[in-house]
């Protein structure tokens, strides 16, 4: 790898955010040693390893899905890949849903190819094939490859999986009806699709029903069911429901059961958990010894992730010089990155006392004022959109602007800023 390369990749993951490159400098130094790029490692291309040109294939479809089969399973994907396309071409459907899946993670290639996975899947769509049609939904929704950014797009195309029976687009299209920004919500529907996909025993719709259970959300609020709901998505593996019940542990003082849920969940890279076990750590609680230092590396883990509570932690403690050497000048930068104060300890940090909550609690998608502005918008019975002191997302700024909401008022520190994304969305619309 060149070496002005690696010095802006060790740039970008630098440990204190401030000194981190912004997108238009990223963009600026990459465009200044990019004519260097290509003379000292050039980028392979795709197009030989997937012509079919002068290729000997089998004239039939599943034939040549067979042979396939057989190729992956001996190991060499790249000829795997290419009978799957020759059974893809003559339209074998699961031939090109395999072609679509291998090009969208670069199986058997160079690299991936999203915009070759894209039609492939589309092929397969049209043949009403379920987890292409689903596959197609998370293209649209996340603006992959050839896809254009598009919730309605993919909310069509999951509701279309999900009336085939398919377990993750009814998962999916609940999720968009009741906490995607930019869909109007139909909290009915959400229910009606979760109840179908847990009935199959997935751990996700579970947890998402507990969520409307815990929150009351197009039901009425039954704490009782919310957690036995939690706890069976918990046992089959959701990490955000092992999360959750974790706090619900922490809430009855039960550190040691909170303790095996944080680390059940941090296997899985639940940043929350990864952050709440450190806390477990530093407080010596739940069978553990005290240890600032394991909670440090738990927190900075989290903070890679973006988790905002492990990034105050961990400000907290470069600035006391806990569990890691002392850095005012990081613990500030990473303190006042999330618009915390530098010199005020995080609550969960005070003493043991300050671990566990008040009642059982409820995890959100959409914050609660949030939600209730949003509400408002869409039945009509309110044309601004008011929240007070809450960080309110890019997609949610999206969605006002496509609206055409006559105002946005946020009281608090953000304000400013997020008025003016919202103009920006609203010259793009």
């Amino acid at each position: 790898m060149p070496m002005n390369v690696a010095a802006l990749m060790q740039r970008c993951w630098a440990d204190d955010p401030s000194k981190r490159p912004s997108f238009e400098e990223i963009v600026g130094m990459l465009e200044e040693i990019w004519p260097d790029l290509p003379h000292v490692r050039p980028v392979p291309t795709n197009d030989d390893l997937l012509t079919l040109v002068g290729c000997d294939f089998p004239a039939e479809a599943e034939i040549s899905f067979e042979q396939a089969q057989k190729f992956r399973k001996d190991g060499d994907l790249t000829m795997a890949l290419r009978n799957y396309m020759r059974g893809a071409e003559v339209d074998h459907l699961e031939a090109q849903y395999q072609c679509a899946e291998w090009c969208k993670i670069g199986l058997g290639l160079h690299h991936r190819d999203l915009h070759k996975a894209a039609y492939w899947y589309e092929k397969a769509a049209k043949q009403g094939h379920a987890p292409s049609l689903c596959a197609l939904g998370d293209f649209h929704r996340f603006g992959l490859g050839p896809c254009s950014r598009d919730m309605v797009r993919a909310t069509e195309l999951y509701r279309k999986a999900a009336g085939l029976d398919h377990v993750d687009a009814q998962t999916r299209l609940g999720f968009m009806l009741m906490h995607q920004y930019e869909v109007r919500w139909d909290y009915d529907e959400a229910v009606r699709c979760w109840k179908r996909a847990a009935e199959k025993k997935s751990a996700l719709a579970k947890f998402l029903l507990a969520e409307c259970h815990l929150l009351g959300l197009g039901m009425r609020q039954d704490i009782i069911e919310g957690e036995n709901l939690a706890k069976a998505a918990a046992e089959l593996g959701n990490p955000d429901a092992q999360f959750h019940m974790g706090i619900i542990c922490e809430t009855c003082k039960d550190f040691t059961s909170a303790r095996d849920w944080y680390e059940r969940a941090s296997k899985q890279g639940h940043a929350g958990a990864k952050t709440h076990l450190g806390d477990l750590h530093w407080h010596g609680v739940g069978g553990l010894t005290s240890s600032k230092e394991k909670a440090v590396k738990w927190y900075r883990e989290a903070t890679e992730q973006g988790n905002i509570g492990a990034i105050w932690r961990l400000g907290y403690c470069y600035r006391e010089g806990q569990g890691i050497e002392k850095d005012m000048k990081r613990g500030k930068a990473l303190t006042q990155s999330i618009g915390k104060s530098t010199y005020v300890i995080p609550d969960r940090l005070k003493n043991v006392e300050a671990l566990g909550f008040g009642g059982t609690p409820a995890v959100s998608h959409v914050p609660a004022p949030i939600r209730k502005a949003f509400e408002g918008l869409q039945r009509g019975t309110r044309a601004e959109f008011q929240v007070q002191n809450a960080y309110v997302p890019p997609d949610a700024i999206r969605a006002i602007a496509a609206r055409k909401a006559k105002s946005m008022h946020l009281e608090s520190k953000h304000q400013h800023q997020w008025e003016e994304n919202l103009g920006a969305f609203r010259k793009e619309h």
